[in-house]
């Protein structure tokens, strides 16, 4: 099926979502976000009313089946620098239903990310929660969106939980004991929280633990405060990258690091790396699983390889369901875990590249470019490109790039 866009306002799309016969588009346009629905069997174009303002960071995005509606969540920061969500709900012709304002009443307390999810009968919310005098993390909050529910004060503490340190050699105990026992313990490292699912036994809330090293005014290692999350890379994309204005012109072997499917406000495509000022080491993947109350069931950590990257993409994709399987990519290798109940089954088990799709001699193949997509079926997807050089018919060595697709059954590993 081929979809006409050329009525959608040219520019990068953020993010979309579809409802039957409707796409959401979120735009950057004029250094804004730009709602447009298209309707695929007519190709009309609702235009959503301009309220997304500069410095909004889109955060969430969903649909709800049985009310049609789209649900968008944005964060930004108010004239007294504090952090505040913005909830907005749409219906299929762009119409706005209602604007909700989401902030934490504790003046000690703020909430750093949130998390939604339409899946249930009532939106369900989680997130990362920081102490603003303090600077540093406390924990996450998680519960339902409703009138009357404030779902931020179920709070749950770092010290509460037994597996939040358990990626490391003697299971975390150590740690854990200390945080326990001080008031002002730091993480050296940042807490961004990156997945929420519904599954089986409730919700499991995804989070990536890193470090952050690089230009002061973005990044501050070490602790959570307001510059970092004012310009967060982990969710506006153009932090911690900068724009290639030359070709992709490398040599074979020698390619950087590059996003692509980015476009300038003209609509035209652009290349952007890793700015190298601006570095990331990755430390763990911290996994709560909740019930359909909020409670904690259980939570466990899978280490990560501790290297630096300069592209701080989120750190792999998660099935879950009786058991749970987590993939990452990393130095264009896969690497997999399986959990089950909270107890790690597999961890960081390489699964091997596709090999070369090419008749004769493979003199040479290399991965770049990878990327992982969590799909409903319960499989992922795994995209990238397929660096050969190769023996042709005529005994000539050549060199070729190949885009690949290709789809993981987890059963499969």
């Amino acid at each position: 099926m081929e979809i006409d866009l050329e009525n959608v306002i040219k520019g990068r799309i953020l993010e979309f979502e579809v409802l039957e016969d409707r796409i959401l588009f979120l735009i950057i346009s004029q250094y804004r976000i730009v709602a447009q629905i298209l309707e695929t069997t007519t190709n009309k174009i609702y235009t959503v009313d301009d309220i997304y303002q500069r410095g909004m960071v889109l955060q969430e995005v969903f649909h709800d089946e049985l009310s049609r509606e789209f649900h968008l969540l944005f964060s930004f920061r108010k004239r007294d620098n504090s952090k505040s969500f913005f909830w907005s709900i749409l219906n299929n012709e762009g119409v706005i239903l209602n604007n909700i304002l989401l902030e934490h009443t504790h003046e000690n307390l703020e909430n750093i990310e949130i998390l939604l999810t339409g899946d249930g009968a009532l939106p369900f919310v989680a997130g990362t929660i920081g102490e603003t005098k303090k600077i540093a993390y406390k924990g996450y909050y998680a519960g339902y969106l409703s009138q009357g529910i404030n779902p931020f004060k179920s709070i749950i503490e770092i010290s509460e939980l037994k597996g939040f340190f358990s990626f490391e050699k003697d299971g975390g105990e150590k740690s854990l004991k200390k945080w326990q026992k001080s008031g002002r313990q730091s993480l050296n490292g940042v807490l961004s929280s990156r997945g929420l699912i519904q599954n089986e036994f409730g919700y499991l809330l995804h989070s990536d633990y890193f470090r952050a090293v690089g230009n002061s005014f973005y990044l501050k290692d070490g602790l959570y405060d307001y510059n970092y999350y004012q310009l967060n890379p982990m969710k506006d994309l153009t932090i911690g990258r900068r724009v290639i204005v030359d070709n992709f012109t490398d040599g074979f072997g020698q390619s950087p690091s590059i996003v692509e499917g980015y476009f300038n406000e003209l609509g035209q495509p652009i290349l952007i790396e890793g700015d190298p000022r601006i570095y990331f080491s990755f430390i763990s993947s911290h996994f709560l699983q909740l019930d359909f109350d909020g409670n904690v069931l259980w939570d466990y950590a899978i280490p990560l390889p501790k290297k630096s990257t300069f592209i701080p993409l989120s750190y792999g994709q998660i099935l879950t369901g009786k058991k749970d399987h987590f993939l990452y990519t990393f130095d264009d290798k896969l690497f997999y875990s399986l959990i089950s109940m909270g107890e790690i089954e597999m961890m960081n088990m390489e699964i091997l590249l596709p090999d070369p799709q090419k008749p004769g001699k493979v003199l040479k193949s290399e991965y770049y470019d990878l990327e992982l997509k969590s799909l409903n079926n319960g499989s992922f997807l795994l995209t990238g490109r397929q660096r050969l050089r190769f023996v042709d018919e005529n005994d000539m060595a050549q060199d070729q790039d190949i885009l690949f697709f290709q789809e993981l059954n987890v059963n499969e590993f």
